[in-house]
């Protein structure tokens, strides 16, 4: 504002200047810096003032990919990832389980678990998350999804999702044998869910090989045979 300026909260000869736009993969700085005009300038009639310098932070989202209910990291699991601009990418957790994204675009993102290590389920929800000037926020409702979010914001914070994949089920082979190494067929073994031996999962007989396998038996799951 200069000295015409009728606003009366504002000391004359002084000028106001506020980001009101961020680069693109930044969020906006929202401090307001006042200077002084001052009359110092290169000519005659040229007034100046002393320039803000106005520091910019990049938005920041890390993604954590885990065993479901621990913190043991899945490494190798890839995404994809769909930009505002309807583009795609394969992206890929590293040895820690993350994938670290800086300078998003601002607009609408989705992520979505492509294929993971053997052994686990992949976790079949997307999850969608806006960026704008201001901070990086969920558009998914995560009850039920195996997801927790932490949003961003412009006060060093990064944007965290962490995805949980449950375990495949296992399969129990069972070998049944003599003293002397020989393969037993027609042993029948149980399979119950109680400590009593009470409540009977399953029946299998031993083959001519003396082999009988269990299938689909539940992670984190007591079994009794």
């Amino acid at each position: 504002y200069l000295d015409d300026n009728p606003d009366p909260t504002m000391p004359l000869g002084t000028v106001t200047i506020q980001e009101t736009k961020a680069p693109q993969g930044y969020y906006i700085n929202n401090e307001v810096f006042v200077r002084k005009i001052t009359s110092s300038g290169t000519a005659v009639g040229v007034n100046t003032y002393n320039q803000p310098t106005v520091p910019e932070q990049v938005n920041e989202f890390i993604l954590t990919k885990v065993q479901i209910g621990t913190k043991t990291p899945i490494e190798g699991t890839v995404f994809t990832h769909t930009l505002p601009n309807g583009k795609t990418e394969d992206v890929k957790t590293d040895a820690n389980g993350q994938i670290r994204f800086t300078g998003l675009a601002t607009g609408t993102h989705k992520l979505k678990e492509k294929s993971v290590m053997a052994g686990y389920e992949v976790n079949p929800n997307e999850f969608v998350f806006t960026v704008d000037q201001n901070g990086i926020k969920s558009a998914t409702d995560l009850n039920g999804k195996n997801m927790t979010f932490k949003a961003g914001n412009t006060k060093g914070n990064a944007a965290s999702l962490e995805v949980s994949d449950t375990l495949s089920d296992f399969n129990l082979k069972l070998i049944k044998i003599n003293e002397h190494d020989k393969k037993l067929s027609g042993a029948e073994f149980t399979l119950y869910s109680d400590k009593a031996c009470t409540k009977v999962v399953d029946t299998l007989t031993t083959n001519e090989s003396g082999i009988l396998e269990f299938k689909n038996l539940k992670d984190r799951t007591t079994f009794y045979f």
